[in-house]
């Protein structure tokens, strides 16, 4: 028997990704479950987790800061209940973790990490994420990405990913970032760059406003405000790839009955099996570093 076997992790909540998170966490010789919340017959939670090591929770473990995020679940479990399921509680590892739920977990003496704050997890993550992007957009294009004028904003991983996704396919890439320094690595690798400023409440992003056939925002603040949603050409597809509040103000998207296209989840919803062996690896990482492995 694999040592490993001995050591038993549940898996609760989340889309297909937690799925693949449980198989590739067996197929590296853990004893792993996926939990079922939503219907009768399935494992309770204080049965499920007996004898756990370690809670896997979902990327990201809630959206709302209460409940786990399980959108096939039709009985939504709350996070403080897995704290009170067992005792002693298990290692709790969950993905964009709200700060209420660490404050609480750290008040009942439990230890609860947020792998997503994991360095190699991020970088690992931003391919799924920029085809996945890559790939709304050529659902949402007319036109083929080969010349096609993209801009990005924002020069991050998951940006550097998609730049570089792009340039290969022929398209005409253009970055948009603050920092200096981002935009000299971005001319480096031959991408046309616009630096972000406001000068008299004017914003540069103003030139994007036209003669684009896509653009992807990476920034989570609202770089692109109402007057330059007014004057963004109606041919120009955007994509929103930031978390909330994203780029784009909300109000204003919806005055001028502008549309974005939302990517939230995409290594779930495009590349399932990738994101599920990406997060397994990073709780493996972990189990190791807790000394549970």
């Amino acid at each position: 028997m694999n040592i490993n076997e001995k050591i038993k992790v549940v898996v609760i909540g989340g889309d297909a990704r937690q799925l693949y998170v449980t198989k590739h966490l067996e197929l590296n010789g853990l004893s792993a479950i996926h939990l079922c919340t939503d219907s009768s017959g399935s494992l309770t939670l204080k049965e499920a987790l007996d004898g756990a090591h370690a809670v896997i929770l979902p990327l990201p473990s809630s959206n709302d800061g209460v409940r786990i995020n399980s959108p096939r679940a039709i009985r939504f479990t709350e996070l403080v209940e897995i704290t009170s399921a067992l005792s002693p509680t298990p290692l709790i590892l969950g993905g964009k973790l709200p700060p209420s739920f660490k404050n609480y977990a750290k008040e009942k003496g439990v230890k609860a990490i947020d792998y997503y704050e994991n360095e190699s997890l991020q970088i690992k993550n931003a391919l799924p994420t920029a085809e996945g992007a890559v790939y709304l957009a050529m659902q949402e294009l007319d036109i083929t990405l080969d010349s096609c004028r993209a801009a990005v904003t924002g020069y991050g991983r998951i940006s550097k990913a998609l730049c570089a996704l792009l340039k290969a396919m022929g398209a005409e890439v253009t970055v948009a970032a603050r920092r200096q320094s981002d935009l000299a690595y971005a001319g480096i690798n031959r991408y046309k760059t616009l630096r972000i400023t406001h000068v008299n409440g004017i914003s540069s992003l103003s030139e994007l406003c036209q003669g684009y056939d896509v653009i992807f925002n990476t920034v989570p603040c609202w770089i692109f405000d109402r007057s330059l949603i007014q004057n963004i050409s109606h041919d120009t597809k955007l994509i929103e790839l930031a978390s909330a509040p994203g780029g784009f103000d909300i109000g204003a998207l919806n005055d001028c009955g502008v549309t974005v296209i939302r990517g939230a989840a995409l290594p779930g919803r495009y590349a399932p099996s990738t994101a599920g062996r990406i997060i397994s690896e990073t709780v493996i990482e972990i189990l190791q570093s807790e000394g549970i492995l």
